[in-house]
């Protein structure tokens, strides 16, 4: 599974790579995540935000690729017995989402995405964070799916949902399992816009 995703990844970013009719722009907005396991539980929602860049791939008239780099905050928050566990992740998000344009602006949009663990720590209570880099895997792969539109001014809103298919988790043999799940929804501007 995980060399059929890389394989469609580096298939996707070469195609990206080589594209003419490129777009670029600015993202940012509001995070909602959630950690699941694989014994059937699931954090609560937790807060954040993203942030990037991206480019706008045009490959024929209602097709493009959109490539994109965000900064993400993401995690889990869990709460009982008096104690409330905010689980901080940190990535570097890379991904490539195959976009299929409708003439009045609206996209769908789907693809793959890596994630590179840049922090991880764990707050309890509000109290001073813990670094637990070490208790997850250094990369994540999901597949965010969703829905965007632009408008003639390149100003754009987009709203997506990333399902983690990769096991974060980096102790006790990796048991149980455990996926990022991240609900994004924010604001693009893209230079040159041409939808």
């Amino acid at each position: 599974m995980k060399k059929i995703f890389l394989s469609c990844f580096a298939f996707l970013s070469l195609q990206a790579a080589t594209a003419q009719d490129v777009h670029w722009g600015l993202k940012a907005g509001f995070n909602a995540s959630m950690l699941r396991y694989s014994d059937g539980g699931e954090s609560e929602l937790k807060p954040g935000f993203h942030a990037g860049g991206l480019a706008h791939i045009h490959l024929l008239d209602n097709l493009a690729l959109q490539p994109e780099l965000t900064y993400s905050a993401q995690g889990g928050k869990t709460v009982g017995n008096n104690l409330e566990i905010n689980t901080n992740l940190h990535y570097l998000n890379v991904p490539v989402l195959v976009q299929y344009m409708f003439n009045n602006g609206f996209r769908i949009q789907a693809g793959p995405q890596v994630g590179f663990l840049l922090k991880a720590q764990n707050e309890v209570n509000d109290e001073a964070e813990t670094n637990i880099i070490q208790n997850y895997r250094t990369t994540d792969f999901s597949l965010p799916v969703g829905v965007s539109y632009v408008s003639d001014s390149g100003f754009g809103i987009d709203a997506r949902w990333a399902f983690g298919i990769s096991n974060i988790n980096d102790v006790n043999n990796r048991k149980p399992e455990i996926q990022n799940s991240v609900g994004q929804i924010g604001l693009f501007y893209l230079l040159h816009n041409n939808h």
